[in-house]
């Protein structure tokens, strides 16, 4: 019985030892496979393509689905064409809604986040973008979210912009509504290939910075800290705060209601585990690192199984201590 003990408690020791471990990595790295099937290429095509031409990963989610955004978004810019400086004054709207006060955000869909900003919460760069794509859509104008996930790929010092397609000029034009800035040059603005480019390739010279009244970074430091996050910069599948929403949880989407009120982490290891995933694009070339999003699933199934055990290993230990020796 003594060594039975002794080999539970080790048992027990090591578990506790290894979630741990597991958890201090997995949040960091989790984004990269809950919800999201990680491609990883070298072709700038899988982000270069134009509205007409996108790839068939990525999902448009229905009209009506923005509908409660139109009216505001029609109050800030004009009918007919979309120029790049109406986006501009969106974007800076957008952006004044940013504080660093109050609760942050936890909301899931467009409407949840701004009734949330609205009420006093925190927004970050992810949530101000989301909302800046809706209102775009809601006029008809194609948009996306593009990510940064810094230098080393973890993406916990990671950034969230919007790229916005200007027909007229057939290109993309990059927007962050969290510093309200867009980058020009020559009097174009630039998309975030052609900002990544430059700043990897330091050639910066000719960029001038438009900001708003409102953001977290000035100009002033705006290009150094661009020049540590858009190193890895990833494109998701759209449909990310609407059409995912409806399986997120695959065969347990049922208990949603419930698993929706779990902390960030075990929610975001069930998705990751049996969810239905969409497609995130990462960018891999010289400048990037890979993501190893297969490494991180089996981490996630190593902790869901060590989580799993944990309450017979305690329930074996207590049960050793109670019977005589």
């Amino acid at each position: 019985m003594m060594r039975t003990r002794r080999r539970l408690t080790l048992l027990l020791l090591a578990q506790i030892g290894l979630i741990g471990l597991g958890i201090s990595r997995f949040d960091s790295h989790g984004i990269r496979t809950a919800l999201f099937e990680v491609i990883e290429t070298g072709d700038r095509r899988a982000f270069a393509w134009p509205p007409e031409q996108r790839p068939h990963w990525y999902r448009i989610d229905p009209g009506e689905a923005y509908r409660p955004l139109q009216a505001q978004a029609q109050a800030l810019l004009p009918e007919g064409e979309i120029r790049w400086e109406a986006v501009e004054r969106l974007g800076a709207f957008v952006g004044d809604l940013w504080t660093e006060a109050g609760e942050p955000v936890e909301a899931d869909s467009l409407i949840a986040i701004r009734s949330e900003i609205e009420s006093g919460k925190s927004a970050n760069c992810a949530h101000l973008s989301w909302l800046l794509s809706g209102y775009l859509s809601s006029l008809g104008v194609f948009s996306r979210v593009v990510g940064f996930d810094a230098a080393d790929g973890i993406g916990g010092n990671g950034h969230a912009v919007v790229e916005v397609w200007l027909e007229k000029r057939r290109k993309w034009m990059l927007m962050d509504p969290l510093n309200s800035a867009l980058f020009i040059r020559d009097g174009v603005p630039l998309s975030v290939l052609e900002l990544r480019e430059a700043l990897l390739a330091d050639r910066t010279e000719g960029i001038t910075i438009r900001q708003g009244p409102t953001h977290e970074i000035p100009k002033e430091r705006l290009l150094a800290e661009y020049e540590g996050l858009i190193r890895n910069i990833t494109l998701d599948g759209r449909g990310d705060l609407i059409s995912r929403e409806k399986n997120r949880y695959g065969i347990l989407q049922f208990m949603a209601p419930l698993l929706d009120q779990a902390p960030r982490r075990p929610r975001r290891a069930v998705a990751n585990l049996i969810g239905a995933r969409s497609v995130r694009v990462h960018l891999l070339d010289e400048f990037a690192r890979p993501y190893h999003p297969r490494c991180w699933r089996l981490l996630s199934w190593a902790l869901f199984g060590l989580i799993s055990t944990l309450p017979l290993t305690v329930w074996g230990l207590l049960r050793g201590r109670k019977e005589p020796f």
